[in-house]
């Protein structure tokens, strides 16, 4: 059974001062999901976010920020859209629409040239395509004229490819129990102190949800052989060496044969090459006030 994995994200970062997105009086956020093609699961709630479950993949609505994944065939662009029609194009800080290469492209309803012909209409962003696209690569539209990120700002991405299949097992097992995934796997504890809001999908699949303050993490499972997929992200503030280790803590639950990497941070100084892994490629671009850090991995 074949399932794109492979995500779509949206991250719009608001001025502050403009009207709280968690209360907007004009989006109804149960109907952006809908306009993606998803539906909203589940959610879990903190004093500074929301956190949406989704049929595919998550919504995280913060005061000024709001972050969108979405997998499979979904349409984020059209979420996108119906979102910028209600923002005022000056009370845009930051805005990121990334798009992974697909498997199957063909299944597609749009490619990533079309959706940023449909995010032009709305603001002036540009493009930068990292990796090669004849292989494993991630292009991202962006625009942020007066963007300056604050320390805090950081965003984690491990997009893994082709999985090992005694990782994977527990994930295609749809009676197996949240507590019995929890310990053969451990999604749960990758960092202390998360509220965790889960979905295990039949007849296989897995998607987490887990706030604490302001920070989030995410991880979507595929683990279906012929396009096996797991992703996990983050805005983690991570203090020295706990990059990395996470990196590493994540890789070995999933083992999988290749990995990408995408580091947002206003001044990034480099990730070290995982524990098994060789790089295949690495980039570095600046743009919005972000230093962006991109590379491929494969296991050794």
């Amino acid at each position: 059974m074949f399932f794109e994995g492979s995500e779509k994200k949206i991250e719009i970062l608001l001025k502050p001062g403009t009207t709280p997105l968690r209360r907007h009086p004009d989006i109804d956020w149960h109907h952006v999901v809908s306009l993606a093609r998803a539906t909203v699961l589940s959610t879990v709630s903190n004093e500074l976010c929301d956190a949406y479950l989704l049929s595919e993949s998550s919504l995280f609505v913060f005061q000024h920020r709001v972050v969108m994944i979405t997998c499979g065939t979904t349409s984020l662009v059209a979420a996108v859209e119906e979102m910028l029609r209600t923002f005022n194009r000056d009370d845009i800080l930051f805005l990121m629409y990334e798009r992974k290469n697909e498997l199957s492209p063909e299944d597609q309803h749009s490619d990533y040239e079309e959706d940023a012909r449909r995010l032009r209409r709305f603001v002036p962003g540009n493009t930068t395509i990292f990796g090669k696209e004849n292989d494993h690569y991630v292009a991202v539209f962006h625009y942020g004229p007066d963007c300056q990120p604050q320390a805090t700002d950081m965003t984690l991405e491990v997009l893994m490819h082709e999985i090992d299949r005694e990782a994977a097992a527990p994930f295609m097992q749809a009676d197996i129990g949240k507590p019995a995934l929890y310990e053969r796997t451990g999604v749960n504890r990758i960092f202390d102190e998360f509220a965790i809001d889960d979905f295990i999908f039949d007849p296989m699949g897995y998607s987490l949800n887990g706030i604490c303050e302001r920070e989030y993490y995410t991880f979507h499972i595929t683990p279906q052989s012929e396009c096996s997929y797991a992703s996990f992200e983050t805005n983690r503030v991570f203090g020295e060496g706990e990059l990395e280790a996470t990196l590493n803590k994540v890789l070995a639950i999933f083992r999988p044969r290749i990995v990408t990497a995408v580091y947002f941070d206003k001044n990034a100084a480099g990730i070290a090459v995982p524990t098994g892994y060789s790089a295949r490629t690495a980039s570095q671009q600046r743009f919005c006030g972000f230093d962006v850090l991109f590379a491929n991995y494969r296991k050794a």
